[in-house]
């Protein structure tokens, strides 16, 4: 069984800002009741910890890429801890025309072959024929992926078996979390540029490229209920079967190299902003990135326990 994190981050840094505009929530009331970890009585939903000292508690929530329409995952626990916040922190604000301008401006750059070779011309006759049998399956012949560099194109599959599979790319939980914090008047930072990732993955090199368009075309194929798995795990809190999904099976990830710039690197990054902001902060922190980044070994939940810091669950399966 082999799965593919590249779907989970095409949705997260490239289909959204490109499909779909900026999102308003509706605010919900604030609580006047402080948030904690009750034992005994776990809240079910979407997993949620908080690290915290004597003047500064960071909120830690991985929010899912996308869910069917109509899917009710808000709690009041997470209401609540939002609410209290006096900053949010998200991956990237997807969402903005500042945003998407910023991101399609690029893709011309980064994203297309401009050294008159196609994307065919760099797979074997084998890898055409495989890569072509999938593609068209899902809407998109290779001809009509050749402009595309092959991380591009991996980006572009992804969003196609996404939206094929009535998954809705307006309402997604970061886009709600973010204007759930815009209206609340909190502050809105975030942790990488909407082009950050995108300008990684353009360095990777043409063999690792097409070793992950590869990987991600053929989980397609082979496990075309992914994204239904990771949705309902994370909707029932299910952090150890996230992480077994997207990192934790032999082949979960092209490359090391990939794993390495795309997960740990970026998760090492993070974890030394905490630590900055649980220094120098004063107030509450509502901290999210994609769910992948909460889950497994390598995870940000991991490397802040090994730090020292007592990461506290605040609802569990």
């Amino acid at each position: 069984m082999v799965f593919s994190p590249y779907r989970t981050a095409a949705l997260k840094f490239l289909a959204i800002p490109l499909l779909a505009g900026a999102l308003t929530a509706c605010a919900t009331a604030r609580s006047s009741e402080p948030v904690s970890a009750v034992e005994g009585a776990p809240t079910p939903g979407p997993a949620l910890w908080t690290i915290s000292d004597e003047d500064t508690t960071i909120h830690l929530f991985g929010f899912a890429p996308v869910l069917k329409p109509g899917t009710d995952w808000q709690s009041k626990l997470i209401s609540d801890s939002l609410t209290d916040a006096n900053l949010f922190l998200i991956e990237t604000d997807s969402s903005s025309p500042e945003s998407q301008a910023a991101v399609q401006s690029l893709i011309p750059q980064i994203g297309l072959n401009t050294d008159g070779r196609s994307l065919s011309s760099q797979l074997d006759e084998n890898e055409r024929d495989e890569l072509n049998a999938i593609s068209t399956a899902i809407g998109a012949p290779l001809s009509a992926l050749d402009p595309l560099r092959p991380w591009l194109a991996s980006i572009q599959l992804g969003v196609l078996a996404i939206s094929q599979g009535g998954y809705d790319l307006e309402n997604v939980p970061s886009n709600q979390l973010l204007g759930m914090a815009k209206d609340r008047a909190i502050e809105v930072r975030s942790l990488e540029g909407p082009s950050d990732l995108m300008q990684v993955m353009a360095r990777f090199s043409e063999e690792e490229q097409v070793g992950m368009l590869l990987h991600s075309a053929r989980s397609l194929r082979d496990r075309p209920d992914q994204q239904a798995m990771i949705a309902d795990a994370w909707l029932s809190g299910d952090v150890e079967l996230i992480g077994r999904l997207l990192h934790g099976e032999e082949g979960a990830w092209s490359s090391e190299a990939i794993y390495n710039a795309m997960l740990v690197s970026r998760n090492e990054t993070w974890r030394d902003r905490i630590k900055t902001l649980m220094a120098e902060h004063e107030g509450t922190v509502f901290f999210t990135v994609g769910l992948g980044h909460l889950a497994g070994e390598d995870s940000l939940i991991a490397m802040l326990e090994a730090d020292g810091f007592d990461v506290v669950r605040l609802n569990s399966e």
